[in-house]
């Protein structure tokens, strides 16, 4: 079985590659996903939100700067990069807290700097 860290990374390299299912995959059913703005989403609510995102981005990268992690709770600090398909680009430095129950993800919570995520949701929306 897979350690908890490795499963939260495992998650992030599949959002990454933009395999959306492949991510949620690693998902519990009852997951919930709370997004940097507060909002929580169960996992069709989540499948819908990455759904919405596959028609925004071009590429999209994940580099993780570090992992800590104790007991089921894992801290990724990460910087999310990738191409719109407006033309423009996105770079934001995001923090994620997973909860791994059982080589699941139970829980998923997203940090990351407000600025660049409203600009890029404010031009996704026209």
């Amino acid at each position: 079985m897979q350690t908890s860290t490795e499963v939260a990374v495992e998650y992030l390299r599949r959002f990454a590659s933009r395999d959306f299912a492949g991510a949620l995959a690693l998902t519990a059913d009852d997951a919930t996903y709370r997004s940097a703005d507060g909002a929580e989403h169960g996992k069709e609510a989540t499948a819908q939100l990455y759904g919405m995102l596959a028609t925004l981005f071009t590429d999209l990268r994940v580099d993780v700067l570090g992992t800590t992690a104790e007991g089921a709770r894992v801290a990724v600090e990460a910087v999310v990069e990738g191409s719109l398909t407006n033309g423009g680009h996105y770079r934001n430095s995001v923090h994620y807290l997973f909860v791994v129950d059982g080589g699941r993800i139970t829980s998923t919570r997203e940090y990351c700097d407000t600025k660049p995520a409203e600009a890029f949701f404010q031009a996704a929306q026209g």
